[in-house]
């Protein structure tokens, strides 16, 4: 399926019923998840992200009708937002790496993988860089692996009370 057409119909479709899916709850509207499309089985992943101040949980996919949440494990990436995601062509799978979870504001440098419902640490730090949040992964298919690109540089927790109006970002 042509991902800019997936994406299309899930940007004209319907919120949610408030229904739950096989007994999972509803995937609410986000902020700060990531998303990948899985090419061979049509679906769009998701995982990640806060709404109304409280953390995602679980893995969520979309299969053309409806959210409903995907994960059958146990194990799992933990909770967090402004995460890294692809999905990586020869591997079949799809990758979250870094991001952070608050408060207070702790940074997450590992990786994990995603097949076949099931997630797996592939990655546990140190990490190799501090802008892990708001990063991006990319695959070159000429070097055939994946590159992460770092976030921009973000003040940490210690006397960082938000950005002033007049300064600009």
């Amino acid at each position: 399926p042509y991902v800019g057409a997936q994406l299309a119909v899930l940007a004209q479709a319907s919120p949610p019923k408030d229904v739950p899916h096989d007994g999972a709850p509803v995937m609410p509207p986000l902020h700060g998840e990531a998303m990948t499309f899985d090419p061979v089985r049509g679906r769009i992943v998701a995982f990640g992200g806060v709404a109304d101040q409280t953390w995602l949980e679980g893995t969520w996919e979309w299969n053309d009708a409806a959210w409903y949440r995907a994960d059958a494990g146990a194990a799992a990436p933990a909770l967090r937002s402004g995460h890294a995601m692809l999905y990586h062509p020869r591997d079949g799978a799809v990758y979250v790496f870094g991001g952070m979870h608050a408060p207070p504001v702790e940074q997450r440098c590992d990786a994990w993988r995603y097949a076949d419902r099931i997630w797996e640490r592939v990655f546990d730090g140190p990490c190799m860089t501090e802008r892990t949040v708001n990063a991006s992964l990319v695959f070159d298919t000429r070097a055939r692996t994946m590159l992460l690109l770092e976030g921009p540089a973000v003040a940490t927790q210690e006397g960082f009370d938000g950005f002033d109006e007049d300064e600009g970002l």
